[in-house]
């Protein structure tokens, strides 16, 4: 009898086994041939391009529109109207939008500025009870919307008005956001292509060949190609996380429960409203925790959103592929690339191991999963699956249940409380239109995590092979999406989020520059010379290069990493055929012979100079502002200072006129401009970079002092420029060596004492410093310590003997382009008449470099520092005792820039890092400084601080 038994199961194992082997040789026919017959058909089918973005607004998160709003920097009206315009745009190109509110939604955006001009709340009023005011947002055509047709892509339902509004709408309404349109699904939300006989088919924005995704599809393409800022999904069986992947975009699959699915189409009833969840979707991962937030209600008391997460303590895995089973595709080599990437991420930049999991879905599992349950998937095939599913009831339907329970603890039990799986969101990239139906059970992998209830995040990982979305399914425990959104934020920031499907030439680049360039000058008198006729005609060279495929994007990339993109550069560097005055009358007349090192070696990287910006009288005061040009004016306030010696260049930037530029630093001029006017700006380790063909000439020891060094408004920008500025000597440092926060040793410090020569430290800029000290604390759970150095007291005296004993000649004589010098008494007494060919600020700095007592300097202070920060330290300190200053207040307190001199004798690397606004209205910000060499730890922190606290805040509206 035993051998009877034996041999029947060798008879199953071997009948499993064949049955097994059979279903994959033809299913991997099935899709050989597929791949051929659907790339044979779409060849030769042109891909229609979308309209270029042709308004800043589009690119801003929810979350910025919804705080530009409340501030008045931008009307709600606005908003959506460059939302309706970009709607109109791009919806006959891919068909997504199918119904809308346009008109009733301008009267409610009218009605938002009304209140906010009214002044009846304040901001801090309107932030806390609509978060979202003014915004406009879509939803998927399975909602009610009060007023919109609410088919769920059923024939049936095609002329179905929402009565009310569902939920999820009820609750955006409430937290202010104005609902704009609905969009495409597939049949009754059943399929992972969203194509109906209602309204067609939607069209992916990267390649109108291929598929959006379903049921979503529609909101994620939309929101991929910049027709809402962010938009509402549901998925039942991965019904956000597809389009969101497919299309770009960040998607959120709450946690099961937690999010309303009242009054959707079809209704989920019993088990299924455990698998069916509402969630958030938007082109930016900081929108879906707010939103997040919004939409949990009263069940936001289950989460654990205001819990701090340090992404270096979490624990990871990955799985590559469910297994070889044979109804699934293999996983596409992009998409094992990709996630090798962030493995390798997680690896290097936390020092963490990264596990491969060992949960195992199983292939009866997986059948469960997909068929054989009343509760499951998926789309138009769903009807044939359960004609001939079994009952719950049956034996084999009992085990794969008691299976899913199994497969749900032992993944609990593996993550924690502290764990991430990071898991592929399918098989393949977007597909060609109608080819799911030969791949239609690919979709478990978003499914399965519907049936066990996970929360997950899918984050954009760029573009693959075929230009269309690669990705990854960031999937945490039960409650736990805290977890999966702060880890899709680290993604975003290290691999760069989405990625604009709308094609952009560099001719388009230029042009839109240069048009800012000539709406803002005007007002901030910041750029001084350009070369703009000669900027476009390189900008069409470069569009000829990229469209001959001469050389291939990788090519490119290595050769030229900013090729076509527009750079600026202060007026004291030489730029061939511009003037090149340093702002001194005498040179008034001078022009660049030839280009300075900088120059060219932005050139060679394919970047494009467009113009040269102000500075003060030979680059020696801490507001721009000289006899050549006049002064420049602070973006934010047009009474106060942009600083000097860069404060045209930062002026410009902050205004949106230039997308990253070049400034010198021998006192502060990359810092004091970059803090005064709320953008990022890196002054490298001295000796790095080339100072060569910048007036005044630095002699041996000044060279030592001065640097050269990226400005932008983006902190993403300056480590990429500053491989680019570094040439040769980016081997002396250490750029791609990964950081890990958490084990950086951090340090601050107040203020430099009670000299009686500096002003005291403003409230503001102490308050924003505390908040960055905190924001460490807790998110890295590590010390902060407060430093004093007492020598620190002499920073001004220090600085000065070092510059006045360097050897260069005297500052009288700079003026006087070291023909003799000029006579300060002679000079004053023209000034007084208006005969004076020099700034009063160089006239003070002449007195200053005659007057300022020999301090008997040592460099104690600077070993002090050298032994506190070793190899893994950084120091935190103020930028200034104050943000920006009206215009000439300068020369009641000329001894303040101290705060940023000093570091100059030192030689350390020091990133200025924007906070927001302070209580003036301008900037504030943090020095964040680093050990000689240990410029990556000083960028690192920069982004961190970036990423927590926002960075860079327009000026201005964005139109």
């Amino acid at each position: 009898m035993a051998s009877q038994a034996w041999c029947q199961k060798e008879k199953v194992k071997n009948k499993t086994w064949f049955v097994r082997i059979l279903l994959t040789v033809f299913y991997r026919t099935v899709e050989v041939i597929s791949d051929m017959v659907f790339w044979f058909i779409h060849k030769k089918r042109e891909k229609t391009i979308l309209p270029a973005i042709d308004n800043l607004l589009l690119l801003e998160s929810a979350s910025s529109l919804a705080r530009k709003i409340r501030t008045q920097k931008v009307t709600s009206e606005e908003v959506v109207n460059v939302f309706i315009g970009r709607i109109k745009a791009v919806n006959p190109i891919i068909n997504c939008c199918v119904d809308n509110r346009f008109e009733l939604a301008l009267e409610e955006a009218k009605k938002v500025d009304q209140l906010i001009q009214s002044g009846e709340k304040d901001e801090k009023t309107l932030e806390l009870e609509t978060p979202f005011l003014g915004v406009p947002f879509t939803i998927k055509d399975c909602f009610s919307v009060t007023g919109l047709r609410y088919t769920a892509g059923l024939v049936k339902r095609k002329d179905i008005i929402g009565q009310f509004d569902s939920d999820v709408v009820a609750l955006m309404k409430k937290a202010g956001a104005i609902i704009l349109a609905v969009t495409n699904v597939s049949e009754l939300c059943m399929w992972w292509e969203s194509n109906n006989n209602i309204y067609g088919r939607s069209r992916n924005p990267y390649d109108t060949n291929r598929i959006v995704g379903g049921s979503s599809g529609g909101e994620a393409a939309l929101l991929s190609a910049g027709g809402s800022p962010f938009g509402i999904g549901s998925d039942i069986g991965g019904s956000i996380r597809m389009p969101a992947f497919f299309n770009g975009i960040f998607g959120h699959k709450p946690t099961r429960g937690i999010v309303s699915n009242y009054e959707q189409q079809p209704v989920a009833e019993k088990v299924l409203q455990t698998f069916l969840v509402t969630g958030p979707m938007s082109r930016f991962c900081s929108d879906l925790m707010p939103m997040y937030r919004i939409l949990a209600a009263d069940n936001i008391n289950k989460l654990k959103l205001d819990e701090k997460v340090s992404v270096s303590k979490l624990r990871y895995f990955y799985m590559e592929s469910f297994g070889n089973i044979p109804l699934l595709s293999r996983v596409h080599p992009d998409l094992k690339e990709a996630q090798s990437k962030v493995v390798r991420h997680f690896q290097r930049a936390y020092n963490i191991p990264v596990e491969k999991g060992q949960v195992s879905v199983g292939l009866e599992l997986l059948k469960f999963c997909v068929g054989q349950s009343n509760y499951t998937l998926p789309g138009i095939l769903m009807g044939l699956f359960e004609k001939f599913s079994l009952p719950s009831t049956h034996p084999t339907a009992v085990k794969m249940l008691a299976m899913c329970d199994e497969l749900r603890r032992d993944i609990q039990e593996l993550l924690g409380d502290d764990g991430i799986l990071l898991v592929p969101p399918h098989p393949t990239p977007a597909l060609y239109h109608n080819q799911p139906l030969t791949k239609p059970l690919n979709a478990a992998y978003t499914a399965i995590f519907n049936v066990l209830g996970f929360p997950v995040t899918q984050v954009p990982l760029g573009l693959g092979s075929w230009g269309v979305p690669l990705g990854v399914q960031v999937v945490g425990n039960l409650h736990n999406d805290h977890l999966t959104l702060a880890v899709a934020a680290e993604l975003e920031r290290a691999f760069g989020g989405w990625v604009s499907p709308s094609p952009v030439t560099s001719e388009e680049v230029v042009i839109a520059f240069i048009n800012r360039i000539k709406a803002v000058n005007p007002i901030i008198n910041c750029v001084v010379d350009n070369r703009f006729q000669l900027a476009l005609k390189e900008a069409q060279s470069a569009d000829k290069l990229i469209q001959s495929g001469e050389k291939d994007e990788e090519t490119l990339e290595l050769e030229t990493p900013f090729l076509g993109v527009p750079f600026t550069i202060k007026d004291c560097f030489s730029v061939e055929g511009l003037h090149y005055t340093s702002g001194l009358v005498k040179r008034k007349d001078f022009i660049g012979q030839f280009d300075s090192d900088v120059v060219i070696l932005m050139k060679k990287a394919g970047a494009i100079m467009l113009a040269i910006t102000n500075v003060p009288e030979l680059c020696m005061w801490w507001e721009s502002l000289n006899n050549v040009y006049g002064r420049s004016r602070n973006p934010y306030d047009i009474n106060r200072t942009v600083g000097g010696s860069s404060g045209g260049e930062a002026g410009l930037l902050a205004s949106g006129g230039s997308p990253f530029g070049i400034g010198s630093d021998i006192g502060g001029s990359i810092r004091l401009p970059a803090f005064f006017n709320g953008i990022f700006g890196h002054k490298p380790t001295s000796g790095i970079v080339s100072n060569h063909e910048q007036q005044p000439v630095a002699g041996q020891i000044l060279q030592t002092y001065l640097v050269t060094g990226p400005m932008s408004r983006f902190c993403s920008d300056l480590l990429p420029m500053y491989r680019v500025l570094a040439a040769d000597n980016v081997k002396k440092l250490k750029l791609d060596e990964k950081v890990s926060l958490s084990k950086i040793r951090y340090f601050y410090v107040e203020h430099f004492g009670r000299n009686p020569l500096l002003g005291r430290v403003h409230p503001d800029l102490k308050e924003a410093q505390m908040r960055v000290v905190q924001h460490i604390q807790r998110t890295y759970n590590v010390p902060v310590q407060k430093m004093k150095f007492p020598k620190l007291y002499h920073a001004m005296e220090m600085w000065s003997v070092k510059m006045t004993s360097a050897g260069n000649p005297p500052f009288v004589a700079e003026l006087a382009m070291r023909k003799g010098q000029i006579s300060l008494i002679a000079e004053f007494l023209k000034y007084c008449v208006g005969q004076c060919e020099h700034t009063l600020y160089a006239l003070a700095m002449g007195i200053i470099g005659e007057v300022v007592p020999f301090f008997n300097a040592s460099d104690v202070c600077e070993d002090d520092q050298n032994e506190l920060l070793g190899d893994d330290g950084v120091l935190l300190c103020p930028p200034n005792p104050t943000a920006s200053f009206y215009h000439n207040q300068s020369l009641t307190r000329p001894f303040n820039f101290a705060y940023v001199a000093i570091f100059n004798i030192f030689g350390f690397p020091i990133t200025q890092v924007p906070l927001g606004l302070g209580s003036w209205g301008v900037p504030l910000g943090v020095q964040v400084i680093g050990n000689l060499h240990n410029d990556h730890l000083t960028l690192a922190v920069a982004a961190e601080l970036e990423r927590e606290f926002g960075g860079w805040v327009s000026p201005s509206p964005i139109s």
